[in-house]
């Protein structure tokens, strides 16, 4: 029998259970110790050990909490995906995200898979996927256009700001006097715009590319972009003013494109309000 080099032991609450889960996948038992309620299950290459929790384990270092699928999945890569989702179907187990084709990146290239995300009897999280062998170079698309609230929501919780309510996205959008969307095929994956009044001032607001695409240049030409229509404003108003807010550790990113921060042209530091809410006191 041939032994993988790691292999999860999954503390379980009850075996039999456990055992029905993983044999409906696809597993099936190589050796069991029923007097200690423990199993060692396979699928080809794919090998767990089954352990159900008993009082004065001296593995236990803590006491276990349900759900036992916090901060774990495991992934499971197949070759007869329908079939388990059909047995898992059949057996009426709840599938938690259904059959679905995802694309991730490796450098230039994304790879496919179709993929449903299910938990076992004890909550733990496992994906079964089948691998698409078909790879397609990121070819990224720059459009002049605002994108719908919905994306830009996407955008800002790819990169940790969250999410605002649709309407305000909106309002926010609408004025807007320039909106650079970056896509790889119909998917957006990187934004910047510019708000001001295109005379006195210009400020550039939101520049993202979500994680899975950043270090691809993909902001330096949102920003290229932005700073072609700038070039436009300013033919017009020679003297007008652009700035903005450069999240923190970012702002290296910013002065290769003639950034520098206002201290060190004779400014003053800018500013942001504090508080969310103005007060009595600061309008006296």
């Amino acid at each position: 029998m041939y032994w993988n080099k790691i292999i999860p032991e999954l503390s379980v609450t009850n075996l039999k259970n456990s055992l029905k889960f993983y044999n409906t996948v696809g597993f099936e038992i190589k050796y069991e110790r029923p007097e200690n309620k423990f199993a060692f299950i396979n699928m080809g290459e794919i090998q767990f050990m089954l352990q159900e929790i008993r009082d004065n384990d001296k593995w236990s270092i803590a006491p276990l909490e349900y759900p036992f699928g916090n901060g774990i999945n495991f992934q499971m890569e197949v070759n007869n995906l329908n079939l388990i989702y059909n047995n898992l179907k059949k057996e009426k187990y709840k599938i938690t995200f259904d059959i679905e084709e995802n694309w991730y990146r490796q450098d230039n290239k994304l790879l496919g898979n179709r993929e449903l995300l299910i938990q076992d009897p004890d909550r733990v999280f496992i994906k079964i996927f089948w691998r698409n062998r078909r790879k397609r170079n990121i070819v990224i698309k720059f459009i002049e256009k605002k994108p719908t609230a919905e994306e830009f929501n996407y955008l800002t919780n790819s990169v940790g700001w969250g999410k605002r309510k649709n309407y305000i996205v909106e309002q926010a959008l609408k004025n807007t006097i320039y909106s650079i969307c970056a896509y790889d095929d119909e998917q957006i994956i990187g934004y910047g715009r510019i708000i001001g009044d295109t005379a006195i001032f210009l400020y550039i607001q939101d520049i993202m590319v979500v994680p899975e695409y950043q270090n691809k240049k993909i902001g330096t030409g949102i920003m290229q972009n932005v700073l072609k229509q700038i070039e436009k404003y300013k033919k017009e108003s020679p003297e007008i003013r652009v700035y903005l807010g450069a999240s923190k550790g970012k702002e290296d990113f910013y002065k290769k494109f003639g950034f520098v921060t206002r201290t060190n042209v004779g400014l003053g530091e800018g500013m942001i309000l504090k508080f969310w809410h103005i007060t009595k006191n600061m309008l006296k």
